[in-house]
C-alpha cells in the first residue's frame, strides 16, 4: 500500500469477510492516518456475508468514510440486500451479478445499487461497456470500470477507452498488472490519454534482432 501511495494512488479496495473484518478495520485506520482524508476506501465482500453477520461489521466501519461497499450480501436474498442497502451508512455497489447488458438493465430497473461495477471482458467488449455506461448515466447512478485479470494489452485497451469516453467521477480499477510475473508496462495512478509505449516496451523493442526474426 505504501508503494501505491508513493505512486499517486488514492483509492484502495479491501476484500472484507467476517474472519478478517477486525484486521481490515485496523489497516484502514492506519492508512487513514498515514494518507490523510484524501484516501478513498472501498470494500468488497464478494457476497460473502450473511444478514446476521454483516450488521456488527458494518456498524464498526461507520466511523470511516467508506466510498462504497461492493457485493456485501448474496443478491439471491434480494429482501436482505434491499434492506441492508436502505439502512447502510455508505453507498452499495453491485458487481458480480452484472454479467450482461440485460442483467444491468434489470438491476437498474429494481434500483439495486448506488454504484455499478462494469467489467468490459465480462460484458462482452468495449462497445457493450459504452452501452452500459450510457444506461447507468441515464439512470442517474454512478459507475466504475474494472479489469478482470486482463494482460497488458487488455488493460491498455480499457484504459485508453476510459480516457477518451468515460473519465467519470470515481477512480476506475485497472491496477492489477502487479499480479503478473512478467510485465513491461507500469500503470500509473492516472491513465494517459492516447496510446503510449512504456520505457520497458521501448527497451524490449530496441533489443530485438529485427534481421533474424522468424
Amino acid at each position: 500500500i505504501e508503494e501505491k501511495l508513493a505512486q499517486g494512488f488514492r483509492s484502495f479496495k479491501f476484500k472484507v469477510y467476517e474472519k478478517n473484518a477486525v484486521a481490515i478495520e485496523k489497516i484502514i485506520e492506519q492508512k487513514r492516518k498515514k494518507g490523510g482524508p484524501e484516501i478513498k476506501i472501498r470494500l468488497d465482500a464478494n457476497s460473502g456475508f450473511a444478514p446476521n453477520t454483516i450488521v456488527p461489521v458494518a456498524a464498526a466501519l461507520t466511523k470511516f468514510a467508506i466510498e462504497f461497499w461492493e457485493d456485501p450480501l448474496p443478491l439471491a436474498d434480494k429482501w436482505s440486500w434491499k434492506y441492508f442497502r436502505k439502512e447502510s451508512a455508505f453507498p452499495i455497489a453491485l458487481d458480480m451479478p452484472i454479467n450482461s447488458l440485460d442483467a444491468l438493465r434489470a438491476a437498474l430497473a429494481e434500483n439495486l445499487a448506488d454504484i455499478f461495477v462494469l467489467k468490459p471482458t465480462v460484458l462482452g467488449g468495449l462497445q457493450n461497456t459504452k452501452h452500459a455506461i450510457d444506461l447507468v448515466i441515464k439512470s442517474g447512478k454512478r459507475f466504475v470500470v474494472t479489469s478482470t485479470l486482463e494482460s497488458e494489452i487488455g488493460i491498455r485497451a480499457i484504459g485508453n477507452f476510459l480516457a477518451q469516453n468515460a473519465p467519470g467521477v470515481l477512480a476506475h480499477g485497472l491496477s492489477t498488472l502487479d499480479l503478473f510475473k512478467e510485465k513491461y508496462w507500469d500503470i500509473g495512478a492516472k491513465f494517459p490519454l492516447g496510446y503510449q509505449r512504456s520505457l520497458g516496451e521501448e527497451s524490449w523493442i530496441a533489443a530485438l534482432d529485427w534481421e533474424n526474426l522468424p
